[in-house]
């Protein structure tokens, strides 16, 4: 009687398995959007990057005094 009464609770209790394998898929998913949202970011900066590189260069305008004021 006591080793089917420990057979029951063992079945009706969560294994370390189940917790260990959930750990796994959450931290794949976090590591997933991590990367996912990180390159996001880098692809942002890298296109704000191109576009401010094709500005003119206002520097020689510093002394601009217009003809008619």
């Amino acid at each position: 009687m006591p080793c089917l009464r420990l057979k029951l609770l063992k079945r009706n209790l969560p294994s370390s398995n189940f917790f260990k394998k959930v750990g796994q898929v959450t931290g794949g998913t976090l590591l997933s959007i991590t990367m996912l949202s990180s390159s996001v970011l880098a692809g942002g900066l890298v296109g704000l990057a191109i576009s401010f590189r094709d500005l003119p260069d206002v520097r020689q305008l510093q002394n601009f005094v217009p003809s008619e004021t």
